[in-house]
C-alpha cells in the first residue's frame, strides 16, 4: 500500500475506532446474506463486492479503486432502483478509503433512509454520516453538529480522537473548550477527553484549569488503577502548569515524579521534556549543578537536544 493510502486510512481508522472495521464487517455480512443473489448477476457489483473485500487485505492502487469508484457512480446515475442499496453500500467502502468525504455524502444520504435490517450496520452509516459532516462544519455550525453525534454514536466511540481531528483542522480554541465540555459531559471522567481539555486549556492560557484537569486524571489513574503508562507524562503536564504559575518547588516535585515514572517504564522521549523543565526550574533556584546534572542525563539520552544545547551554554 503506497504512502498516501497508508496517511487517508490511518486519519479515517483515528476517527471512527473500530467502528472502521465494523462497518466493512457488516457491509459485506450483510450484502452476503441479502443480496447475494443480486450481486452475483451483475457483473459490476460482483467485481465491486470482490475488490471491497480486497481494501483490508491486499495492496490495491488508487488507480483501480478511483476506477471502480467512477464506475459505481455512473451505475447509480442511471437509476437502477432495485440494486441501489448494494451499489450504494459498495461505493460507500471504497469511497472511505480513498478518504472522498463529499462523494460519500451521497451513498450516506440515501442510505440513512433505505431499510437496512442490520442494526448495527444501520448505526455504523449514522456514525460515518456525523463524523463526515461533522469534517465539513463551519465554525457556527460545530457545537450542534458535535451534540448530534454524541446523540446518536454507539456507547463505545471514542471522542477525543474527534477533537484532535478537529483540533488539527485548525478550529479555534473557545469552541474547541466548548466540544471538549461537551464530550466530558457526554462522557464524564474519560482520561482521554480531560487531557485534550487539559491541553486546550494550557494553550490558552489558562495553566490553573489545565492544573486542575490534570490532577483529576492523576486521580483517576491512582484510583481505578487504569492508564498508568500515563502517569509520567501526567506528573510532566502537572509540572508544567505548576512552572506556568511560578511554583517552581512543585514544578521540581512532579518533574521528580515524572522521572522516577518515565525511568522505571523505559520512556526516553518522556525523560527529556521532564529533565529539560527540571532543569529549567533548578536553575530559577540558583542550583546550577543539580541543573547541570538534568541536561547531561538528557544530552546522554538524545545528544542532538537543541534546547538542551542552548540552556547548557547558559550553564
Amino acid at each position: 500500500m503506497n504512502n498516501t493510502q497508508t496517511e487517508r486510512d490511518q486519519k479515517l481508522k483515528e476517527l471512527l475506532g473500530e467502528y472502521w472495521f465494523v462497518t466493512f464487517e457488516r457491509t459485506i455480512a450483510f450484502l452476503e446474506k441479502e443480496y447475494k443473489s443480486t450481486i452475483s448477476e451483475d457483473a459490476l457489483l460482483s467485481k465491486s463486492m470482490e475488490t471491497a473485500k480486497q481494501i483490508q487485505q491486499l495492496e490495491l492502487s488508487d488507480m483501480v479503486l478511483v476506477e471502480m469508484y467512477q464506475k459505481l457512480d455512473d451505475y447509480l446515475n442511471e437509476n437502477k432502483k432495485k440494486k441501489r442499496i448494494p451499489a450504494h453500500l459498495l461505493s460507500m467502502l471504497i469511497g472511505l478509503h480513498l478518504d472522498h468525504f463529499e462523494g460519500i455524502e451521497a451513498n450516506l444520504d440515501f442510505l440513512l433512509k433505505a431499510d437496512i435490517s442490520d442494526e448495527t450496520l444501520s448505526q455504523c452509516i449514522k456514525l460515518l454520516f456525523h463524523v463526515i459532516v461533522l469534517h465539513y462544519s463551519n465554525e457556527d455550525e460545530l457545537e450542534a453538529n458535535f451534540m448530534e453525534l454524541c446523540e446518536d454514536m454507539p456507547s463505545d466511540f471514542q471522542l477525543a480522537p474527534v477533537l484532535w481531528h478537529l483540533y488539527n483542522e485548525d478550529v479555534n480554541y473557545e469552541t474547541l473548550l466548548t466540544l471538549a465540555s461537551l464530550a466530558d459531559a457526554k462522557k464524564p471522567l474519560k482520561h482521554a477527553i480531560l487531557g485534550f481539555k487539559g491541553f486546550i486549556y494550557y494553550e490558552v492560557d489558562q495553566p490553573l484549569e489545565a492544573l486542575y484537569t490534570y490532577i483529576v486524571i492523576l486521580h483517576l489513574i491512582r484510583e481505578h488503577k487504569k492508564g498508568a503508562e500515563h502517569l509520567g507524562i501526567t506528573y510532566f503536564l502537572i509540572a508544567q502548569c505548576f512552572y506556568e504559575i511560578k511554583n517552581v518547588p512543585m514544578t521540581i516535585e512532579y518533574c521528580s515524579k515524572g522521572i522516577q515514572e518515565a525511568e522505571k517504564r523505559e520512556q526516553p522521549e518522556n525523560l527529556c521534556m521532564m529533565y529539560y523543565l527540571r532543569a529549567e526550574a533548578l536553575l530559577e533556584q540558583e542550583e546550577k549543578e543539580k541543573a547541570k546534572a538534568d541536561l547531561d542525563s538528557l544530552l546522554r539520552i538524545d545528544p542532538e537536544n537543541e534546547d538542551g544545547k542552548e540552556l547548557m551554554k547558559e550553564i
